[in-house]
């Protein structure tokens, strides 16, 4: 069985995890992270684009992955196909696009179509798949990028260079506005957001900061994240700093994005 050593950049949500060798091509994958509100007819359409930045043609093989409930950040994805088809707010069932190869011309963009069609009767909640770009590289060329001698490399390994593009869909309605939100002041603009989801919705908020003696309606917040969001079914703590003008303590006014008139929430920080 062949070893596969794989690096993988996840872009989804703000949480990109930096290159650890210089082996990544310059290629762009917009957006990093796709939201559908799905409608009455059960079916949606989205693309992903990759644009071509190097010198030099790309290859790129298109393919789903599964991004577990109960996980958090923007991972980890798996593709493992028999555990994803099973798994509950899966969204790879009811999965169709193409093409599933991308080949790419130096300074080109090519668009992945990506069709969702799902039964009208599953239950409400946030289903997630990731779309994985991957592209292979021969022993020979890692050698030339990394100034190896081809005999320093196994010729069974094969690199792989992925960006992944999540995917979210919203069935039903509810969301997570009953998440259970605290927070903590660290220090002078430091704060410990920590939520426990036990919907079956994402947590994907916007959080705005503010001096717990300020007035909200007539105040400016003293920063404005989006947290990497936290999966359904499970808990995770979020730490926002800041360059701080006051010491704290703070307040937190989080609203959730992708959600038709969410009410922002209010929580003041211990």
């Amino acid at each position: 069985m062949k070893y596969m050593k794989k690096i993988v950049l996840t872009t989804a949500a703000l949480l990109v995890l930096p290159a650890i060798n210089s082996m990544a091509s310059n290629y762009a994958l917009m957006p990093g992270v796709n939201y559908v509100n799905m409608g009455k007819n059960h079916s949606a359409t989205v693309t992903y684009s990759v644009l071509n930045k190097d010198s030099s043609d790309l290859i790129l093989a298109v393919s789903p992955v599964y991004q577990a409930a109960g996980s958090s950040n923007a991972g980890p994805f798996q593709n493992d196909k028999a555990l994803a088809d099973q798994a509950q707010f899966s969204l790879l069932p009811y999965l169709r696009f193409s093409p599933e190869k991308l080949v790419i011309k130096a300074g080109d963009t090519r668009t992945v179509r990506i069709s969702v069609r799902m039964p009208g009767n599953l239950p409400a909640g946030t289903y997630r798949v990731g779309i994985d770009f991957a592209q292979q590289q021969t022993p020979s060329e890692v050698a030339s990028q990394q100034k190896l001698k081809p005999d320093q490399l196994s010729a069974q390994i094969t690199p792989l260079i992925d960006q992944i593009g999540a995917l979210y869909v919203n069935v039903g309605t509810g969301n997570a506005q009953s998440a259970q939100i605290s927070c903590h002041t660290v220090a002078a603009g430091d704060v410990q957001i920590n939520v426990n989801n036990n919907t079956n919705w994402i947590f994907n908020p916007s959080v705005d900061v503010y001096p717990a003696s300020s007035s909200i309606s007539s105040s400016k917040p003293s920063t404005t994240v989006i947290p990497v969001p936290v999966m359904a079914q499970t808990a995770g703590m979020r730490e926002v700093k800041w360059t701080a003008k006051d010491q704290g303590p703070y307040k937190i006014v989080w609203t959730l994005r992708e959600t038709k008139n969410a009410v922002p929430t209010t929580v003041i920080c211990d």
